[in-house]
């Protein structure tokens, strides 16, 4: 039975950061699903209310409407969007953040830049992809939310961000962040593939 698991192992950290990618993509993809069924129940109920004859509000005394059903219902379709573009940027920070740990951990080191981590990571045999250099910087930009971050991710991953992000003038660049499912998969692959394994016996 020894021999069975002769050429056996196991480690720790790399499971685990295997685990947390497995349960981030899972909980996105159900939270995601509920936000936007939210979404298309809200909808639902604006056609219904727009094919009626009743009407739901509030006028002047002249008769000008002052507020109606269907603003209501097109205001909570707004929000509930929103919330998924919130989702995604939130997940994003935190697959991200995720990757950093796990290659702090497996180093033993506590160097910050993006730079640096992948140093350490080649230097423990892991080979973590370019694409994760873009991810770090559309983390920085959604922390930081300045326009040295904006510039650079103008640059280097274009797709997610509007073409004017450095014209705003409210200085809101983090609103000018516009992900799709597509992108949390991305970076889900790439960290994935970048980051400590729990079975390194296995691996081709």
């Amino acid at each position: 039975m020894a021999k069975l698991f002769e050429n056996f192992s196991f480690n720790t950290v790399g499971y685990e950061f295997e685990s947390a990618i497995r349960s981030f993509r899972k909980s996105f993809e159900l939270s995601r699903s509920a936000l936007e069924a939210d979404v298309e129940k809200i909808r639902a109920d604006l056609e219904a209310y727009l094919a009626g004859d009743e009407f739901v509000g509030e006028r002047t005394d002249e008769g000008d409407i002052i507020w109606e059903q269907d603003r209501i219902y097109e205001m909570d379709i707004e929000a509930a969007e929103d919330a998924v573009l919130e989702l995604r940027r939130t997940y994003m920070i935190a697959i991200y953040h995720a990757w950093e740990r796990a290659i702090r951990r497996q180093t033993k080191t506590d160097v910050h830049s993006h730079a640096l981590l992948v140093e350490a990571a080649k230097k423990d045999h892991i080979e973590p992809l370019p694409e994760l250099e873009k991810v770090s910087q559309l983390v920085n930009l959604l922390k930081h939310n300045n326009a040295k971050w904006a510039k650079k991710l103008l640059d280097s991953w274009p797709d997610v961000v509007t073409p004017g992000i450095l014209g705003r003038r409210d200085g809101d660049y983090y609103s000018s962040v516009i992900l799709t499912d597509d992108h949390i998969e991305e970076i889900l692959r790439a960290a994935a593939a970048s980051g400590p394994v729990g079975f390194p016996d296995r691996q081709p």
